[in-house]
């Protein structure tokens, strides 16, 4: 089953299962909208959190691309369960909707990390941030992504003959790989820029985000790169690269939500310095899972094959690092469970982020 499956019953059960995943992926989006639009009523922007902003960015998002992908899969299935001639049958699944679990649309599910960032930051400096609308502009900039869904395909920047062009592939690549990087670059700067001007300590919640947006962010610069011709990347293990930097970089941004709200929540706040050691463990585990296939993709090594190619040498060793970082990614989340558990249980931790101060 699935993309290039050769059971036709399989292959049809994944685009089903696939269609209902979207469908409570929309309906959920659209629950999480109408609850922030409902809870902030009447407020105006410069008291909405920016995590509840983030939230309300992602949930927009979400709700205006899926349909499009539940569309794009019903014409896959009658064209799969029929002569295969329009979409080209399994082989070519993953052409039509590969966009969806593709950079830069996955931007818009990890939205939400760039909101923790910045409510913790704020709560971490104890200040206010100082340049508040330009952040949430930063965030706003994320829904530039939606037009991802409207061409359902990978903007490649290669020199043409002639200026035109050239500037004919410039302008779609730096809208659709370019543009959406600027979401967490403005959050990144001005997180720091608020850091320095409060009073800031070690913060667990700070660090966990930091470190995951900024490996968000990563991954978006490696799709950026990944899409120049020049560099012969498309179709590489790169491009799994980048989906994993974003992936666990929003693994760590949710431990350092969970860090934030911990204390509100449940009564119980979490301890900073072993949070900033499961952190650190994460980081760790995300290089090692993802940057040894940047360097294999520059190697040539294909994408979504599993043999057939020379995995040799360099080639080989890439691959047990990554797979030894995916190891050490599982030790640090059943760590964060570990100590979400004995924090119930142990001695109760002063919750530094208890202050409920817009950000």
């Amino acid at each position: 089953g699935g993309p290039g499956g050769g059971d036709a019953q399989y292959v049809e059960t994944y685009l089903l299962g696939l269609g209902i995943v979207l469908v409570a992926l929309a309906l959920i989006a659209v629950s999480v909208a109408a609850t922030v639009l409902t809870r902030r009523n009447g407020r105006a922007l410069s008291d909405v959190p920016v995590g509840a902003f983030a939230a309300l960015v992602a949930a927009l998002g979400v709700v205006l691309t899926l349909p499009v992908a539940l569309g794009t899969i019903i014409y896959v299935w009658l064209d799969y369960v029929n002569a295969r001639v329009a979409f080209g049958g399994a082989d070519l699944i993953d052409t039509w909707l590969g966009w969806v679990t593709r950079e830069p649309h996955t931007l818009l599910v990890v939205v939400p990390a760039l909101g923790v960032l910045a409510d913790a930051v704020v709560r971490t400096a104890r200040g206010r941030q100082p340049l508040r609308g330009v952040v949430l502009i930063g965030v706003g900039i994320s829904l530039s992504v939606v037009a991802s869904s409207a061409t359902q395909q990978a903007h490649v920047f290669a020199l043409g003959d002639t200026p035109t062009g050239t500037l004919q592939s410039l302008v779609p690549y730096a809208l659709f790989n370019l543009v959406p990087l600027l979401a967490p670059l403005v959050v990144v700067l001005l997180s720091l820029l608020a850091l320095r001007a409060g009073t800031p300590g070690i913060s667990g919640a700070f660090v966990a985000a930091f470190l995951g947006v900024g490996m968000i962010f990563t991954g978006l610069v490696g799709s950026a790169a990944m899409h120049l011709d020049a560099l012969g990347l498309v179709g590489t293990v790169f491009g799994e690269a980048t989906l994993v930097y974003v992936v666990y970089g929003a693994v760590l941004a949710a431990i350092g939500g969970i860090t934030l709200h911990a204390g509100s929540v449940t009564g119980r706040a979490l301890p900073d310095g072993k949070v900033v050691l499961v952190a650190l463990l994460g980081f760790v585990a995300t290089v090692l899972a993802s940057l040894p296939h940047y360097v294999a993709g520059f190697l040539d090594q294909p994408a979504n094959v599993a043999s057939g190619f020379d995995d040799s040498g360099l080639v080989g060793v890439t691959n047990v690092i990554v797979a030894l970082g995916h190891l050490l990614m599982l030790v640090a989340m059943l760590g964060f469970v570990g100590l979400v558990v004995t924090s119930r249980r142990g001695d109760v931790v002063t919750d530094r982020y208890r202050v409920e101060q817009p950000a």
